[in-house]
């Protein structure tokens, strides 16, 4: 049996290293670690980065699963800035897999009235599909509307690419 102090050091330990995965797009990587930190000290942070990694991996099954325990778990928890994030990924699912733009529109919708005013980057990505919603429906005055509210958002977390993709 690992003592408690031990079992945090190395969740700890594993989520950063997860982490590092996850920047360098090692998503299989990333997926084992932060399974295993979170096995170890379950965490939402952790529980959240799994299914992350999930989705780098394209599985999307276990990201329609996982995400959906975690924007369940974000909410009761209070814990926006995850809800947010897993309700946007929830959206993306049910965008590009099920092709479904009225449950991809709840979600995202869903995840733009919870997301915090200093949360940039949640409010970059929830309007990010919102605008690929608008596209694929046609409302290129919608879509144009949202790419002027996201590139301030993009200058401020000074991402050039990001910026980019905007214009």
């Amino acid at each position: 049996h690992v003592s408690a102090d031990l079992a945090a050091e190395a969740a700890a330990a594993l989520e950063q290293a997860g982490r590092r995965a996850l920047a360098r797009e090692a998503y299989a990587v990333a997926r084992r670690l932060f399974a295993r930190a979170a096995g170890l000290e379950a965490t939402l942070e952790r529980r959240y980065l799994a299914a992350r990694a999930a989705w780098g991996m394209t599985d999307i099954p276990t990201v329609s699963v996982e995400m959906l325990d975690v924007s369940e778990a974000a909410h009761a928890a209070g814990d926006s800035r995850i809800e947010v994030r897993a309700l946007t990924a929830l959206a993306r699912v049910a965008l590009f897999r099920d092709g479904d733009n009225a449950s991809a529109r709840e979600l995202a919708t869903r995840a733009l009235g919870v997301v915090e005013p200093d949360d940039d980057v949640g409010r970059f990505d929830v309007l990010e599909v919102l605008g690929t919603i608008c596209w694929w429906e046609g409302d290129l005055d919608e879509v144009e509307r949202l790419a002027t509210e996201r590139l301030p958002i993009a200058e401020r977390i000074a991402r050039p690419d990001l910026q980019s993709g905007v214009l």
